[in-house]
């Protein structure tokens, strides 16, 4: 999965240049969910439980209904500042596991950041608002609905490597592209996960 970059320009076909992030190391952070229980956070548009706020189906990064079909599977989550970084870190892949909770399996979940968590909680720290399925996947078996009482959690976490079964990058073309506008997302980047860099340039031909 890559993140989402959206380019204007005039001529077809173009090349695209990708730059991308190291992979980091195990870190302290805090977690909690929204969305529903079972659901992919943004997928249903519903308020988080930790703020009062509501966010656009498929959330800030714009991967819209994908977030809860193949490959994301509603393992997503918003990122807060640090993670989300005003875009940059959409598509970005983390493992993240919970401590301090008795249902915490300690065995870490690998998520997406597909949204933005701009405030409260999210600005204090580094900080994921989860799906609730993803979420519930810290606990042990059965106590997915004890853990998401529970609310917000302190976790470790990591960044990894993308793995979206053998898909490599995908470019989404927006449906109000014409000869003369071209608006394109970049997604499933696998490997690093998201851009911090695209280039274009008009092909021969």
């Amino acid at each position: 999965m890559a993140s989402r970059g959206t380019l204007l320009f005039a001529a077809l076909p173009v090349i695209l240049s990708l730059l991308v992030k190291p992979i980091s190391c195990w870190s302290s952070g805090g977690a909690t969910w929204y969305g529903s229980p079972y659901g992919a956070g943004s997928d249903d548009g519903r308020q988080t439980l930790t703020l009062l706020r509501e966010r656009n189906a498929g959330g800030a990064c714009g991967y819209q209904g994908a977030v809860s079909q193949r490959p994301f599977k509603s393992m997503i989550a918003a990122g807060g500042p640090s993670f989300f970084k005003n875009g940059k870190g959409c598509g970005a892949c983390y493992q993240v596991k919970c401590t301090g909770n008795s249902a915490c399996s300690g065995r870490p979940v690998t998520v997406a950041i597909t949204d933005s968590c701009p405030d409260g909680i999210c600005a204090s720290q580094d900080h994921f608002d989860m799906s609730g399925t993803a979420f519930g996947a810290m606990a042990y078996r059965g106590k997915a609905d004890r853990l998401r009482s529970a609310g917000q959690l302190k976790i470790s976490y990591k960044r990894v490597p993308c793995n979206y079964n053998g898909m490599k990058i995908s470019f989404k073309v927006d449906a109000g592209s014409n000869p003369y506008y071209l608006a394109v997302m970049v997604m499933y980047q696998a490997g690093d996960g998201d851009l911090s860099a695209v280039d274009v340039m008009q092909g021969s031909g």
